[in-house]
């Protein structure tokens, strides 16, 4: 009996890709403004003329697909947030706040910005995620783990003015779990009360140190290099920018695969090399089986990791 070879069915022409698709127009939808619902509705109507080929029954599980993106987005962009949450503080008094550093995101020319976990407001317990703007009057670099107690400080609703399209600012701090901003004035004073257990706090030792080694007399040539080594803008000023910009060279300064690559690649072949010399003549059989490549590729992955994070 002759055995029929197996045609290799399209992807396109699959209902799980059609099924999958729509859930993410859904989602799409979800997060659409204006013009944006009116190009996503073609597409949409588009690839459903093109997928379901008039089947009723797929049809509708695509229309159940596009309903499932759609609520799942909307479920999550009107959660309720517990009363104890920052966002139910937000007020245009003066308050005292405690909080434990989560981690450093920026160092910038006049600030460095950190994400910060709240604990108490005025006395009352606090939960949730906050933005700290900590200005250049507050030397201390502080690590993840560390609490601080601060007075004479404003918390704001997270704001932006979104044009047609544009990046939403405040969107963008929702999805991240952040729902308020932490401003301080000259009169605002910091104290440490205490310093707790944080995962991140030596990987932010680590980053520290890198950019204590790439320190220059020339600020612009520390802002250069940093950025382009282990992508910190921090303090690349604006001129910086658009002079990039405008030679076509700004993706240079910018996190990319070119910083991961860098990383990885220089760890790898110096852990591989050390790992070669040491080992060579008392473990011949064991450099010749690639355990030093295996090795070397899980450190370069860790530090990759630990650069991400």
């Amino acid at each position: 009996m002759e055995q029929k070879e197996a045609v290799p069915q399209d992807i396109l022409s699959n209902p799980l890709f059609a099924y999958f698709l729509f859930l993410a127009i859904g989602i799409l939808f979800g997060r659409a403004h204006d013009v944006s619902v009116l190009i996503l509705a073609t597409g949409c109507w588009v690839c459903f003329l093109a997928f379901t080929k008039k089947d009723f029954a797929q049809c509708l599980v695509c229309v159940l697909f596009l309903l499932a993106g759609f609520s799942l987005i909307w479920i999550l962009d009107n959660k309720v947030t517990p009363s104890t949450d920052i966002y139910h503080f937000v007020s245009k008094k003066r308050v005292g706040v405690t909080f434990k550093v989560a981690a450093t995101e920026s160092e910038r020319l006049y600030n460095t910005r950190y994400l910060v976990e709240m604990k108490s407001v005025n006395g009352k317990s606090a939960t949730g995620y906050a933005r700290w703007y900590a200005p250049q009057n507050i030397p201390a670099m502080f690590l993840p783990g560390d609490v601080l107690h601060l007075t004479n400080v404003k918390i704001k609703k997270p704001s932006s003015y979104r044009n047609i399209g544009g990046f939403d600012y405040d969107q963008y701090l929702k999805n991240r779990g952040i729902t308020a901003i932490i401003t301080t004035i000259k009169k605002t004073v910091v104290t440490h009360v205490e310093t707790t257990f944080s995962w991140r706090r030596a990987f932010e030792k680590v980053k520290n140190s890198i950019k204590r080694t790439l320190s220059f007399d020339d600020k612009m040539v520390t802002a250069i290099a940093r950025a382009m080594l282990i992508g910190d803008q921090g303090f690349i000023s604006p001129e910086a920018r658009t002079t990039f910009s405008r030679a076509g060279s700004a993706h240079l300064l910018a996190v990319s695969g070119l910083h991961v690559g860098f990383i990885s690649a220089t760890v790898y072949f110096a852990v591989k090399a050390f790992m070669f010399l040491v080992f060579y003549n008392t473990m011949y059989e064991w450099n010749s089986a690639g355990h030093p490549s295996r090795i070397a590729a899980l450190i370069a992955i860790i530090c990759v990791f630990t650069f991400a994070v």
